[in-house]
């Protein structure tokens, strides 16, 4: 039973993202909705807010990303679940780095790593 939840560990990662994609899909859906018709220009919002409502959702999806998917690799692993926090944080941030500068995403790295840091932190205070 050890090996297979360890085995099982990226298939958790993988379940977090998905359900971490879908809130974000989800989130922009809603903020698109906001957008008055007017403003609306081929299934594009082109109203002056739209740019901070758009990087605030992918910051969102981000955050929630790193921070369950710290938590299901945590929660999954069957032993050294504060070292499965730790590792599983390192390599998002590295995957998260390599995104934000093919992206210019910037502010959604510095969310996920803040989100990611406070995931690692719950799972050290809850797994001491």
């Amino acid at each position: 039973m050890t090996i297979l939840r360890w085995l099982l560990m990226p298939v958790a990662a993988f379940a977090a993202w998905a359900v971490s994609l879908f809130v974000g899909l989800l989130l922009h859906e809603a903020a698109i909705r906001l957008c008055p018709g007017s403003q609306m220009v081929s299934g594009l919002c082109v109203a002056p807010w739209w740019s901070y409502a758009d990087t605030a959702v992918l910051c969102a999806g981000a955050a929630v990303a790193a921070a369950t998917i710290v938590i299901a690799c945590s929660l999954t692993a069957p032993s050294h679940r504060r070292t499965a926090a730790v590792v599983v944080f390192a390599i998002g941030f590295v995957w998260a780095l390599a995104l934000a500068i093919a992206g210019n995403a910037y502010l959604a790295l510095i969310a996920a790593g803040a989100a990611g840091v406070l995931a690692v932190r719950w799972v050290w205070r809850r797994y001491r």
